[in-house]
């Protein structure tokens, strides 16, 4: 028996070599593009949340300039139900005499409210 090998077992001994050196460069590029990838999604899982989180401060916010308008409006609102409660107590307590058109006294009261807005 001879230690030497024949030209097709050589062929085929340095073909092997070469598929798993093939093999494995195969494997290192697949590694390398799944860490890239991976490397990818982390970072726009990362700026996704930070415009989330901006999005939400930013709704915050307009929540709470809508809650001080809606609680000046009611305020207002109020203000001018007051208003218009005083008027009409005003305008019950002036005898009326059976006339079709305004007496000086309403004229009177309606200049008043119209003049203290």
């Amino acid at each position: 028996m001879t230690s030497e090998l024949g030209p097709m077992t050589k062929g085929a001994f340095i073909g092997g070599i070469l598929l798993l050196l093939l093999l494995f460069i195969h494997f290192v590029i697949a590694d390398a593009r799944a860490k890239a990838a991976n490397e990818r999604d982390l970072y726009w899982q990362a700026e996704i949340e930070k415009s989330n989180a901006a999005a939400t401060a930013k709704v915050a916010e307009q929540r709470s300039f809508a809650l001080a308008a809606e609680a000046n409006a009611q305020s207002e609102i109020l203000s001018l139900a007051n208003k218009l409660h005083r008027m009409e107590k005003a305008n019950a307590a002036i005898s009326d005499d059976h006339r079709c058109a305004l007496g000086a006294a309403r004229v009177r009261l309606l200049n008043k409210a119209v003049t203290r807005d």
